[in-house]
């Protein structure tokens, strides 16, 4: 695309992108491995062509039962309803192909969708794979997967969202024990959520464009402990942030409830093609304007160490970012704890590399270090 007139992110203006030059994205899939037939047992078969079968789309819809356990959406077939599946269950679900479920039709933020497009949250012994299928028009988060186990990890492969405009279309909010691989994410607004309790997750091996919000969200809220999570192999391709949200930032913690943040490793990531906005962390435990919804958490005035936790143990590993790293307005990156029992620390920069050179200090790396942020180390 036109550098100067870049559709969906653009650097240097808060001016909107052209709406009649949307890019196309062509993806290059591997052959299908043995598609079921039409009627196939324990199928949901959707042929090609475009398909409504969700009447109340204000209401959940599930398709998916221990009879058939399969939803599959060939190549041309187009869905315009979420999927929201629930609750306790020992079935194995799975949704793949490679049609599209589109949120074209969702009014936004229809309450008992739980406010995301594709919502899979099993629990009991149950697994979830999601594979080949693209989401587009989310007109909340895009997909959400939650319960799960580390014995038997929910997994999602080669799945595009595709959500350039629309507000708080997260990409991904992990959950607990998944696998995720392969993706490709277009987001107005954070991309892969990974903090929210997403233990003994790995993520690898995925591409993100982000319209505005951050590439990887480690918290806003976690109200429970979590951590041991593996990010390897990402490529941000385009990031725009917020042009108004000067704590805004590529990597963003903003932790502000009372789940402890342990073990986090986010390596092999490769950064490109940042607006006017490219700072790769800002991290502090802080109230947030989403904490105040949640029962239990930091709001305003009232943070404490009661309702705020620590973060510990953050990796990063052979980052490379072209470009400088620089705040809104000229802004640094910075690390923020909250009191000495609310700490930041363990923090570890390995071979990062921005703008060309691998930074060795905080001051190279224009890193503001706050109060109550220790243990903090460089290695080349």
């Amino acid at each position: 695309p036109d550098p100067d007139h870049d559709p969906w992110c653009f650097a240097g203006s808060d001016a909107p992108p052209p709406v009649d030059r949307p890019p196309l994205l062509i993806f290059a899939e591997p052959p299908e491995n043995e598609p079921p037939a039409p009627g196939a047992p324990g199928v949901v078969y959707f042929g090609p062509g475009l398909h409504d079968p969700n009447p109340n789309l204000t209401a959940p819809w599930c398709p998916l039962t221990a009879a058939r356990p399969t939803l599959y959406l060939a190549p041309g077939a187009y869905l315009r309803t979420g999927i929201s599946c629930r609750g306790d269950t020992d079935v194995d679900y799975n949704v793949t192909g490679r049609g599209v479920i589109s949120g074209e039709l969702v009014p936004r933020a229809a309450g008992a969708w739980g406010q995301c497009l594709v919502h899979m949250g099993m629990n009991g012994q149950g697994r979830v794979t999601i594979s080949g299928v693209v989401v587009v028009d989310a007109p909340m988060m895009q997909m959400c997967l939650g319960g799960g186990v580390v014995a038997r990890p929910h997994e999602v492969h080669g799945v595009k969202l595709i959500a350039p405009e629309s507000s708080n279309s997260d990409g991904i909010h992990a959950g607990p024990a998944q696998i995720i691989d392969d993706c490709f994410i277009i987001a107005h607004d954070d991309a892969l959520d990974v903090g929210q309790g997403a233990y003994s997750s790995v993520i690898t091996n995925t591409t993100i464009w982000n319209t505005w919000g951050s590439a990887i969200l480690i918290s806003w809220n976690a109200q429970h402990d979590t951590g041991n999570a593996v990010v390897d192999g990402l490529d941000v391709i385009r990031w725009q942030g917020d042009l108004y949200n000067t704590n805004e930032s590529i990597i963003l913690i903003r932790h502000g409830c009372v789940g402890n943040l342990s073990n986090f490793t986010f390596a092999n990531i490769r950064i490109e093609r940042t607006g006017i906005n490219s700072r790769l962390v800002g991290w502090s435990i802080a109230p947030t304007g989403w904490s105040c919804d949640v029962r239990g958490c930091a709001c305003g005035d009232n943070a404490s160490d009661d309702n705020l936790g620590s973060v510990r143990g953050i990796t990063l590993r052979d980052v490379t970012m072209d470009g400088p790293s620089v705040g809104l307005h000229g802004g640094s990156n910075f690390i923020r704890g909250f009191s000495p029992l609310r700490q930041i620390y363990d923090v570890r920069f390995e071979r990062v590399k921005i703008n060309g050179r691998v930074v060795t200090s905080a001051a190279a790396m224009n890193l503001e270090v706050g109060p109550y942020v220790s243990n903090l180390t460089f290695a080349q």
